[in-house]
């Protein structure tokens, strides 16, 4: 009898064990992966150049936080509510197992889960939410070999980084800057508390949707914590009496700055969006946020834009850089932000720059490679070269110019003139220099005029301006400063190259040049900004008169900005006529340095090996071209300051503004038609001569002459009858085209009597 009994119980038992084996099937649990409990899922964040958090990437808004990290008031008030027993257990609780199953009987329901922190952690993280036996049974294995292998504290910290808390937040460290605006460190018993309130539903207890039932639910916290001694009854007072507070900052809105530091730090870490935007990476920036800021109210002004074209509305971009280190400070990828990682036209944009693209290529060449200077003569006429010939925008020719003349006023014919001489590999080699990447089909003389086969971004262009602005380095327009991975480990720091692309000297007398582009030439709009400026513009035109691309570059010793207008299909719309770089782009590049007036530095340096020299600006006209020094009665108005190499100064010093010579013998003969010809030899060659005729009381000017020193100089007076005087008298003429008279003495008189038939045949022989 007692042995069927036994067999009766080992059968009954094994059945059960069958049963129990059936039920939770223990050959379909996974195994432990420490790397989901070490590593979830988190947000990467991106910062700004303060080190405060600018933005976040990924689809879950988490940021984990180490033990060490891991606020001691944070971790008392989740183990007060959730797990008492927490630092006792092995990993499951059987005195709360227990409980929760005698709460399950009286109540007829199973509503008491009985689970540790442990066990919470390992169901997040490994299993689904299906209250089934096999899931508890396993989730209970897992949290047994998590504490074989975890220590408490990192089982807690993993747990706090992991819990959903709602609006959009996992874990504390998101919570607490989504709920409260600030990190976890930063919280104060209450909000901490009020954090550990929200885990048990985030639905009911979020404080931003049930304030009233969140607000119990922390008194109810800060009670236990309390009782297990965290706490002391007047801090659990003092916290209770705080009332219920809450700063939602919500989700990141995005920027254009986030998506490009985030495509930039995909680049740099060789992995996907998906992964670096789960990846839990910290990436460092250079981004300014007030100088965003900046951007931004600008861009939010319809009225600093044009006009659209058949309902279009005219894009436009802008990028500005330290141009000592090339780092990005703030960007606008478009006239508004809709959708995260869209098309960015500040980076990822190429467009034809125009005679934006002058200065960093054949004006470049020119100044470094062949040593011309801003008094080089260029020659503005209508040339063919190989079978290409620019024109200007003005439609004019201007002939003898000096380079500075030519940037200044951006005259093409004489652009390409000078690229005939520097050469089409010489620019391109410039170019290449400074960061602008050229293809291999550019190598015509379009190419001097900004006619690029595939274009660049407003980043690219702005970043080869940086070179003339801080002494001829080139600088890689970059977002990023640093990464590190969410241990908090440096992957990646930014190690900048600092090649020199052009010496000192050179980028001075560039940027010398492009002052005055910024004070009287085509970028004049940014005249008014309170600090030295250097800019250039460019405007991409169409044959029928409309633009399609408009630009300013401008610069200061501190900061570049470049300004991009035009629309992203130029073949269905067009900038009106009179929309160019100089028009609403540069006034825009104007306003956003204004709004950064004490960020500009100054005035740019000078470097040695340069002189500033006094000119006769009259001397470098196109019907003198010849560079003089001034001289003491140079004319204010004509005295012209220039920077140019040091012993690269002219010799000559002007004589334009000499006094006149009285001319001394005039002679008058009579020619073959019987009219007197009034001759002399020009005494100087800075004056205009007036041959006067005196007749009857009567004095007529009949001719003003002009010529050099020792030229033989005559005019016919056609219509001389009689006895008639003349006079010549020199006028000084430089002057006399300032609305100054400074005449010379008069010539001696000259006597004209015309030969009688008399006269020949009584005339006194020989």
């Amino acid at each position: 009898m007692k042995r069927r009994v036994i067999i009766m119980a080992g059968a009954a038992a094994l059945a059960l064990f069958f049963a129990l084996t059936l039920a939770v099937r223990p050959w379909t649990w996974q195994a432990l992966d420490l790397h989901k409990i070490d590593a979830p899922a988190q947000t990467t964040v991106i910062f700004d150049r303060n080190g405060r958090r600018a933005a976040s990437a990924g689809g879950e808004n988490r940021t984990s936080l180490s033990a060490e990290e891991m606020p001691d008031l944070v971790k008392q008030a989740f183990v007060a509510v959730e797990d008492a027993r927490f630092y006792s257990h092995r990993g499951v609780d059987l005195t709360r197992v227990c409980g929760a199953l005698l709460s399950d009987l009286k109540s007829g329901s199973a509503k008491e889960g009985g689970s540790t922190i442990t066990q919470q952690l390992v169901k997040l993280t490994h299993l689904s939410g299906e209250k089934t036996l096999a899931r508890k049974a396993q989730e209970a294995w897992l949290a047994l070999a998590l504490e074989r292998e975890m220590d408490k504290d990192h089982i807690l910290a993993a747990y706090l980084n992991t819990v959903y808390l709602g609006a959009g937040a996992y874990g504390v460290e998101a919570a607490a800057r989504v709920y409260f605006d600030r990190p976890a460190s930063e919280l104060t018993l209450a909000q901490a508390a009020t954090l550990a309130g929200v885990v048990k539903s985030p639905s009911n207890y979020a404080p931003h949707l049930n304030p009233e039932k969140a607000q119990a639910r922390r008194d109810l916290v800060l009670d236990r914590m309390a009782e297990q001694g965290f706490i002391s009854a007047e801090q659990r007072a003092k916290a209770q009496a705080e009332p219920m507070s809450v700063h939602l900052s919500g989700r990141d809105a995005g920027s254009w700055y986030a998506d490009a530091a985030i495509e930039e730090a995909c680049d740099i870490l060789g992995v996907s969006a998906d992964e670096l935007m789960s990846g839990g990476w910290r990436v460092y920036t250079a981004l300014d946020p007030a100088m965003q800021a900046s951007a931004d109210a600008l861009f939010g002004d319809a009225s600093r834009f044009p006009e659209g074209d058949g309902g279009a509305e005219p894009e436009a971009a802008l990028a500005a850089l330290d141009t000592e280190t090339g780092e990005i400070l703030c960007m606008e990828g478009g006239r508004r932000y809709a959708v995260r990682r869209g098309f960015n036209r500040a980076t990822r944009m190429k467009r034809q720059p125009g005679s934006a693209f002058k200065p960093v290529s054949v004006y470049a060449a020119a100044v470094d490679m062949l040593g011309c200077t801003p008094l080089t003569m260029l020659d503005d006429s209508p040339r063919a070269y190989d079978g290409y010939t620019p024109s200007n925008a003005s439609g004019k020719s201007y002939g003898a110019v000096t380079l500075r003349q030519a940037l200044v006023r951006s005259m093409n014919q004489a652009t390409v003139n000078l690229l005939s001489r520097v050469g089409i590999d010489g620019a391109r080699l410039y170019a290449g220099r400074l960061g602008i990447e050229l293809s291999d089909a550019d190598r015509s003389y379009a190419l001097g005029l900004g006619a690029l086969t595939e274009g660049m971004s407003p980043a690219r262009l702005c970043a080869a301006y940086c070179a003339l602005a801080n002494g001829g380095v080139s600088v890689e327009p970059h977002t990023v400063r640093r990464i590190e991975d969410s241990a908090g480990r440096e992957v990646y720091a930014f190690n900048a190259r600092n090649d020199r692309a052009m010496s000192e000297i050179s980028a001075y007398l560039l940027t010398d040049v492009l002052r005055e582009t910024a004070i009287s030439g085509t970028a004049r709009a940014l005249a008014g900004v309170g600090a030295p400026v250097a800019a250039k513009t460019g405007t991409v035109g169409e044959a029928d008169g409309g633009n399609r691309d408009a630009w300013t570059a401008a610069y200061t010793p501190n900061l570049a900005v470049t300004v991009w207008m035009g629309y992203d299909e130029p073949e269905a719309h067009e900038l009106r006529q009179g929309v160019t770089g100089g028009s609403y782009p540069a006034r825009l590049a104007a306003a956003f340095l204004e709004a950064n007036e004490s960020k500009l530095g100054g005035d740019f340096p000078m470097p040695e090996g340069v002189e500033r020299v006094l000119l006769d600006g009259r001397s470098l006209e196109a019907d003198i071209a010849r560079p003089m020094l001034a001289a003491e009665d140079t004319p204010r108005v004509f005295l012209l300051s220039e920077v140019l190499p040091a012993g690269a100064a002219p010799k000559q010093v002007s004589g334009l503004w000499k006094e006149s010579l009285p001319v001394g013998a005039v002679y008058v003969q009579e020619n073959e038609a019987g009219q007197p010809v009034i001759s002399f030899v020009a005494p100087d060659s800075v004056s205009v001569w007036r041959v006067l005729r005196r007749q009857n009381g009567q004095e007529t000017e009949i001719a003003r002459l002009t010529g050099e020193k020792g030229d033989y100089i005559s005019v016919t007076d056609e219509e001389g009858e009689g006895e008639t005087t003349y006079v010549v008298i020199a006028r000084q003429k430089y002057h006399e085209e300032l609305g100054q008279i400074a005449e010379a003495e008069p010539s001696r008189e000259a006597v004209f009597r015309r030969e009688t038939l008399f006269d020949r045949l009584f005339a006194p022989g020989e």
